[in-house]
């Protein structure tokens, strides 16, 4: 009985129908296509596999002008090149027929309040300051927290130096804020800041410190901005208002407790002529500051640099 029992189930397994294998993708110049490509001379190549499109642009933190136009082979493949650029920290995106686009083969990403744009590293000895270097590393750590201001969950981020964890010691403070479109992990992605702050410490030109990166962007209300002027105005001044109202209301006791204070800013930067109305309020006031004002324009490029000055001055 056994055998024959055996020959059926044999029968059955053969009876199966065979499993037809999917058909092969047909290659494209996207399977080997390399962006962005950095160049020896600090020229950079931008690439992007867009067959159907009629028109793609390319817009950098590095530019000052209109967006660059690509231009487009026989095989669907977009590409400009751009520099040569100092070496540096930058970021970018494309905008393929009219719509902001990500560079699909480069996966470093900076994340704003409402867009995202991919980002590139260009080494150098201008870039060391910001470089991941062989020297011990801080880390950079996120944390929720409730806000009884502004009503809900708010998450910051937190830069805590190498030994951290196994000391007992007390360390400063440094309370490091954004730009407006940018979000809590600003600092720790494009801004650099851990990698900057490691590279000072390693080499004792700056303090260990903790450095607390807060999310600076206020929500926005239900239903989006006011459609009423005065309101949306109204909404806008509240950084300020409380900056006057509680802040500078007492000029001694800032002057005191306040060991240095100073705006920064570029010459080509749109906030130039904010600043410098800053600074004259600060003036008006008789708070004790230093007006600074540098080549280049408001983004991170500056940012950075302004962070690795900064450093070395606090809690001295």
């Amino acid at each position: 009985m056994t055998r024959p029992a055996l020959l059926i189930l044999l029968g059955l397994a053969a009876a199966q129908p065979v499993t037809a294998q999917p058909p092969k993708k047909e290659p494209t110049p996207n399977d080997t296509l390399v962006s962005p490509q950095a160049h020896p001379d600090k020229k950079v190549t931008f690439r992007i596999y867009a067959p159907k499109a009629t028109d793609v642009t390319l817009r950098g933190d590095w530019l000052t002008g209109p967006a660059v136009k690509l231009e487009k082979d026989d095989k669907g493949v977009w590409a400009t090149t751009v520099g040569p650029l100092p070496p540096d920290y930058y970021s970018y995106s494309f905008t393929v027929d009219g719509v902001r686009t990500l560079d699909p083969k480069n996966a470093t990403i900076k994340q704003g309040l409402t867009s995202l744009d991919n980002m590139f590293f260009l080494g150098g000895p201008e870039a060391d300051f910001q470089d991941v270097k062989p020297v011990p590393h801080g880390d950079v750590r996120r944390a929720w927290y409730e806000s009884t201001t502004l009503g809900g969950q708010r998450r910051l981020h937190v830069y805590t130096p190498p030994g951290y964890d196994a000391s007992t010691d007390k360390y400063p403070v440094l309370y490091l804020l954004h730009g407006a479109g940018d979000e809590d992990s600003g600092w720790s992605t494009v801004g650099r800041a851990g990698f900057i702050l490691d590279n000072l410490i390693a080499a004792r030109k700056a303090k260990p410190m903790l450095v607390v990166m807060p999310n600076g962007s206020l929500p926005r209300p239900a239903g989006g901005a006011p459609k009423d002027p005065a309101a949306a105005a109204a909404l806008q001044d509240r950084f300020t208002n409380e900056l006057m109202k509680d802040v500078f209301q007492d000029a001694e006791k800032v002057n005191k407790s306040v060991k240095h204070l100073a705006v920064t800013v570029g010459d080509k930067d749109f906030a130039l002529t904010g600043s410098k109305a800053l600074a004259g309020l600060l003036e008006k006031h008789k708070i004790k500051h230093e007006l600074r004002i540098t080549g280049g324009g408001h983004t991170w490029i500056n940012w950075r640099q302004y962070l690795n000055e900064l450093a070395p001055r606090l809690f001295q």
